[in-house]
């Protein structure tokens, strides 16, 4: 089962920074931060960490820890530039919603009852 899709254009940015680093893995975490709720932390690793899992991304493999797991599920990881800026962008269909800035985001709570009113 394919967790997160990367897009060409991500994975050739990650294989390079993989490269230039010397190191092993990328590996992706979420952290509780950020003005939203959660905060994307990717790094670039020489060794799993526990609860670290391999993750199928349409054929290419990645670390994601295993608490991220639900809240990335079904993400697309792209690397986009425009004019002199470039960055990894996440787009995940669990936020809710996201910050001004895109660092951080908000899921739905799988606990809530969204008929509630």
């Amino acid at each position: 089962m394919t967790v997160i899709t990367v897009t060409d254009k991500a994975k050739a940015h990650i294989e390079s920074i993989i490269k230039k680093s010397g190191k092993r893995y990328f590996r992706l975490h979420v952290k509780s931060a950020g003005c939203s709720g959660y905060r994307y932390e990717p790094e670039v690793v020489e060794e799993k960490k526990e609860g670290d899992q391999l993750t199928d991304c349409d054929g290419w493999t990645m670390l994601v820890s295993e608490a991220a797991i639900p809240l990335v599920k079904g993400t697309t990881l792209d690397y986009i530039t425009a004019g002199l800026s470039h960055r990894l962008v996440f787009k995940n269909p669990n936020a809710e919603d996201e910050c001004g800035c895109g660092e951080s985001f908000n899921v739905v709570d799988p606990e809530s009852d969204e008929d509630e009113a």
